[in-house]
């Protein structure tokens, strides 16, 4: 066994070698790098900076405008009443897997959810297509905001498997979904939301999700089984899916749940998100 003094010692040898590779944050920025799939900063317009799969937005252009802000490397999307989403190929862009998956898809929203007019305004949806239709409710990944009061809500809704009775729909939400209550911000305040997950579609009762709002987790689920039969070719990435009105910057997707120190990171990352973050593939 090893002298106190020793013990020392080698406690100062192990600190100065994350001093000098670059520390946790660097540690960081490498996963961070290592797992970024798409990054749409809209530094010069809507498609995606950097992309697994493809890289052109589709995009209501008659009532969603692109801003280049004044002191700032990029830009931002603003959402208008009845504008329509804001959609990237979900086919190498987004983590789906037919077996275990995991993933994270971060985000900037500058909203008002008091002056939304939707019961349930959704910023964020990705999902099951049945024909032409994209249910609520069956093989679903979402955040939206509930009536009012305001919370902001994650959801993860597995394949449905037949028709349920309203108590059986609202244990499922209750259960599933995570919340931030009374929501109350406004126009020209921006607020970081990340959604990350793992253990999709692994066929057991073991998946987990949280969410985090300006760094901090508002809530976590575990011990769940997430099944999602997605035809991933005709799927699309939706920001603004539902009568969402405000504004969205950063969109970023991982294909790794993240820890809360990389989801801090993210926040109040130490370089440029374009610098931390494009890939070329």
């Amino acid at each position: 066994m090893p002298s106190r003094s020793t013990g020392r010692v080698l406690l100062f040898v192990a600190a100065a070698a994350i001093t000098a590779c670059g520390g946790p944050n660097r540690a960081i920025e490498e996963k961070l790098n290592q797992h970024v799939i798409l990054l749409s900063n809209f530094e010069k317009g809507m498609d995606a900076l950097s992309s697994r799969g493809k890289s052109l937005a589709q995009i209501d252009g008659a009532r969603s405008s692109f801003h280049a802000s004044e002191g700032r490397t990029d830009g931002y999307v603003e959402f208008q009443k009845e504008s329509e989403f804001l959609g990237y190929k979900a086919e190498g862009n987004f983590p789906y897997s037919r077996s275990s998956f995991g993933g994270t898809v971060s985000f900037w929203l500058s909203a008002d959810p008091e002056a939304m007019e939707s019961d349930f305004p959704e910023p964020f949806h990705i999902g099951k297509r049945v024909g032409e239709s994209l249910p609520w409710d069956d093989a679903v990944i979402s955040v939206d905001f509930s009536k009012p009061p305001r919370a902001l809500r994650f959801a993860c809704y597995p394949d449905k498997t037949g028709e349920a009775t309203d108590a059986e729909t609202d244990a499922m939400v209750n259960e599933r979904t995570i919340k931030l209550d009374n929501v109350s911000w406004k126009i020209g305040e921006w607020h970081h939301v990340v959604i990350t997950w793992k253990n999709f579609n692994s066929g057991a009762a073991d998946a987990e999700w949280a969410l985090f709002v300006d760094k901090k987790e508002i809530g976590r689920k575990s011990g769940l089984r997430q099944d999602l039969t997605w035809d991933v070719e005709k799927n699309w990435i939706r920001f603004n899916h539902y009568q969402y009105t405000g504004s969205i910057d950063d969109i970023v997707i991982f294909d790794t749940m993240l820890a809360p120190e990389d989801v801090a990171y993210l926040y109040s990352p130490k370089k440029p998100i374009k610098q931390l973050l494009k890939r070329e593939y």
